[in-house]
């Protein structure tokens, strides 16, 4: 299964272009050179390097301001500011035409910036089965959906051949979710497995483990002061030579004049950590239910958020949050299949057989009412004292072993 996600990476690396990227998180396996103020011809003010950073190309002498003799040039003249939305971005760096660089926020898996091969758009470029020789069964895109890569013929079976989602005559074992324990993870045997969600600020990486991954100053476009890091701590951004933190406007930013501190009411935020815009942080109050950020919107309270059915997908699966969603049917001559019962259901050519065991693979325990692989649910009841019944259905100590 690592083998998908390095290709998803790779597709997707290849699909933001020429290496030099304004993602806001970089793959560190392509090389990316920073520009400098000298080759944008830039004087003055700050201006995103192309490689996740921003440059500090100095300012201008009076009565000459920076943008009034066009971007990051001092002149004269007038400059009004454009945004990141009138631009239509939405993260990374970009230029505010005058004398800024703007961060335009970052991108919730599994889309990344410049994905979809638009700069500074969140996006997400599919795999392909041809791309990952798969033959038969299911896959993850990469992207939230799921590929139908076919059936085999006659007496072959799916993973029959050693590998993963190819046709063969052997025997196909599938695997489980191992150490995975979010989003979806290819079986091996041509079904799909869903591993469960992150509870925030962790998110689902291209490893499938749930993972907190801090902010940096340069991919937040802030060059003072103190600024949340995205997972319950802080980061010092330096201090400004001249002016003040949110002197320009611009929290965070070194500029001329005084800073107006905003509050978490101002800026909407129901909890969590949040930057006072002016070279300090202010602690938002707790959450009375749910969590910070549960919900997937940062600083506001709410619930896990559930899986939703996407393409192709149908019956009853488990929505990861210790509920079922309600996929709907499939088309003539499809019949909804996924196999065991962990995997949500996807229409496939043929008839399904549906699964009524309440062991896993692996020999683990289901509980509750699960999906049977058909589109239908199996009672297989509840856990045994000293365990309770997971989000993904599964049977789960309520405390660790002792090895002792």
């Amino acid at each position: 299964m690592r083998i998908l996600a390095s290709l998803f990476i790779a597709i997707t690396v290849a699909a933001c272009g020429n290496g030099i990227s304004n993602n806001p998180n970089p793959d560190l396996s392509v090389a990316c050179v920073p520009t400098t103020c000298a080759a944008l011809n830039a004087q003055c003010g700050t201006s995103p390097d192309g490689c996740g950073g921003v440059l500090d190309c100095g300012g201008c002498t009076a009565p000459e301001r920076c943008g009034g003799g066009g971007p990051n040039r001092c002149g004269a003249g007038a400059c009004t500011p454009t945004t990141c939305a009138a631009q239509k971005k939405n993260c990374g760096l970009v230029s505010d035409g005058c004398q800024f660089a703007l961060a335009c926020g970052s991108c919730n898996a599994p889309e990344n910036c410049g994905g979809a091969g638009v700069d500074n758009v969140c996006g997400c470029t599919p795999i392909t089965c041809a791309a990952v020789g798969a033959n038969c069964g299911s896959i993850p895109d990469g992207c939230g959906n799921t590929l139908d890569c076919g059936a085999c013929s006659g007496t072959d079976k799916c993973g029959g051949a050693g590998h993963a989602n190819v046709c063969g005559t052997g025997i196909c074992v599938p695997t489980t979710c191992g150490t995975a324990n979010c989003g979806t993870v290819a079986d091996g045997c041509g079904k799909v497995l869903l591993c469960g969600n992150c509870t925030a600020p962790q998110t689902c990486g291209a490893d499938n483990i749930c993972a907190c991954v801090k902010t940096t100053c340069q991919a937040e476009g802030k060059t003072c002061g103190s600024i949340p890091d995205g997972c319950g701590g802080t980061l010092p951004c330096g201090t400004c030579g001249t002016g003040s933190c949110g002197g320009g406007g611009v929290a965070n930013v070194c500029g001329p004049g005084t800073c107006t501190k905003t509050t978490c009411a101002v800026a909407g935020a129901e909890c969590g950590l949040i930057s006072d815009n002016c070279g300090g942080t202010l602690t938002c109050p707790t959450c009375a239910t749910g969590t910070c950020g549960g919900g997937g919107i940062p600083n506001h309270c709410g619930a896990c958020p559930p899986f939703t059915c996407n393409s192709g997908q149908c019956g009853i699966a488990l929505n990861g949050c210790g509920g079922t969603a309600d996929c709907g049917g499939c088309a003539s001559g499809k019949s909804c299949n996924s196999g065991t019962g962990s995997n949500f259901p996807i229409c496939v050519a043929g008839t399904c057989t549906a699964n009524t065991s309440c062991t896993t693979v692996d020999g683990g325990r289901r509980c509750g009412s699960i999906p049977d692989g058909c589109g239908g649910v199996h009672p297989c009841g509840s856990c045994n004292s000293g365990e309770f019944c997971n989000p993904s259905g599964l049977c789960q100590s309520i405390a660790p072993p002792n090895d002792g």
